[in-house]
């Protein structure tokens, strides 16, 4: 990767912009901790965590270890939490004639449990100070983003054949899926060309159609371990199916778009090869 690709990154700026909306998506968290605040809180996270790893790691402070440390519980505190809405909303279509209400009321409960139980990290995140960045080194830096580029298009490389070529393999399909999220985040930062606007959408779209997989995998892990009722039984059949729709139209599309399965994704926005 060109290091001079990052030359003109406005880093400590887009930074404390980052920063500004994670700490008031935590604040809004705390005071109402529902699905949209949930989702809007581990989005914002993820952004302003995803750029400060890009730092490198001689240059991050204890301040900074100590932040991304508490972004890291959260974010696996609230995975639980999220994966419950998830259900709550698809067998919430469902229950047109109240058979699920019982269900819902208690994955509701569950979900109030979780979330409660994630609110001391949320407070201590809320509470401390943002850190601040300090670059000593701006080529050492520029090189070092452009290390992170490289190992997040390496993982994506390696994946794309497994999630293409294996339907059954969950693990490999969220790791690809957070893969291409964590790479169009560091995308966004870059003077946009029409390669890169081409496939930061391609990335973007990418993950969206993984995300609609994932939530399946989510209900039909949930239905899979419930009691075994007839109307369970005709949802898990239903979910699945929709999965091996889903993950069909993944395959047809992005096969194509990403030509082939050693595609470099850096390559394809124009920023090179390593």
């Amino acid at each position: 990767m060109n290091a001079k690709s990052f030359a003109s990154m406005e880093f400590v700026e887009v930074h404390g912009k980052l920063a500004a909306r994670a700490a008031r998506a935590v604040r809004t968290y705390v005071k109402n901790p529902d699905e949209k605040n949930t989702h809007d809180m581990r989005v914002a996270i993820r952004r302003v965590n995803t750029l400060m790893r890009t730092v490198p790691k001689k240059e991050r402070s204890k301040a900074m270890r100590r932040y991304r440390a508490r972004c890291r519980k959260i974010l696996r505190l609230t995975s639980r939490v999220r994966d419950l809405d998830i259900i709550q909303g698809k067998l919430a279509r469902h229950n047109t004639k109240g058979t699920l209400q019982s269900v819902l009321k208690d994955l509701t409960e569950d979900r109030g449990g979780l979330a409660s139980e994630s609110m001391k990290t949320a407070r201590k995140l809320r509470d401390s100070a943002t850190p601040r960045v300090v670059l000593k080194n701006p080529s050492h830096f520029a090189l070092y983003v452009g290390r992170t580029l490289e190992e997040f298009d390496d993982e994506i490389a390696g994946r794309l054949p497994i999630v293409m070529n294996d339907e059954r393999n969950v693990s490999e399909l969220h790791a690809l899926r957070r893969y291409m999220r964590r790479l169009r985040y560091l995308l966004e930062l870059l003077p946009r060309s029409p390669r890169i606007s081409a496939t930061y959408k391609i990335l973007r779209d990418a993950q969206n159609a993984l995300g609609e997989i994932r939530d399946s995998d989510v209900v039909v892990q949930y239905l899979s371990e419930s009691q075994q009722s007839y109307l369970a039984r005709e949802l898990l059949l239903g979910e699945r199916t929709f999965r091996h729709n889903r993950y069909e139209a993944f395959v047809h599309t992005y096969s194509n778009r990403f030509r082939n399965e050693k595609t470099s994704v850096l390559a394809m926005a124009g920023l090179g090869q390593h």
